[in-house]
C-alpha cells in the first residue's frame, strides 16, 4: 500500500468512527429529550398532587377544627346542665323537705 492508500483508508476509517459517534450522540440525543419530557410529565403530576395535597389539607383542618368546635360546645352543654341538674336537686330536695315538714304540721294539727 502506499502513503496515499494508507492516508485514504486512515481518513476513511477516522469518518466512520465521526458517523458511528454521531449516531451514537443523536440516539443519546433523542434519550436525553425523551427524559426530559417525562420530567415535564413528571413534575405537571407533582404540581397536580401537590395542589390536591394541599386542597384536602385544608380541608381536614376545617374538619378537625370543627370538631374541636362542636366537642368544645359540647362540652359547655355538659356542664351547663350538670349545674343545672344539680340545682334542680337541691330544689328538688328543699321542696320536698318542705312538703314534709307541711305535712307533718299538717297531721300534728288534725291529730
Amino acid at each position: 500500500m502506499t502513503l496515499i492508500d494508507i492516508r485514504n483508508k486512515t481518513l476513511i476509517d477516522y469518518e466512520q468512527q465521526i458517523d458511528k459517534i454521531q449516531n451514537d450522540l443523536s440516539d443519546k440525543q433523542s434519550h436525553i429529550d425523551q427524559l426530559e419530557q417525562n420530567l415535564i410529565n413528571k413534575t405537571g403530576e407533582v404540581a397536580q398532587l401537590t395542589e390536591k395535597f394541599e386542597t384536602d389539607l385544608i380541608k381536614n383542618q376545617q374538619r378537625e377544627k370543627l370538631a374541636e368546635d362542636n366537642a368544645m360546645k359540647t362540652s359547655n352543654d355538659i356542664k351547663i346542665l350538670q349545674r343545672e341538674v344539680t340545682w334542680l336537686v337541691f330544689f328538688s330536695s328543699k321542696i320536698l323537705n318542705f312538703s314534709f315538714s307541711i305535712a307533718s304540721t299538717f297531721i300534728r294539727i288534725i291529730s
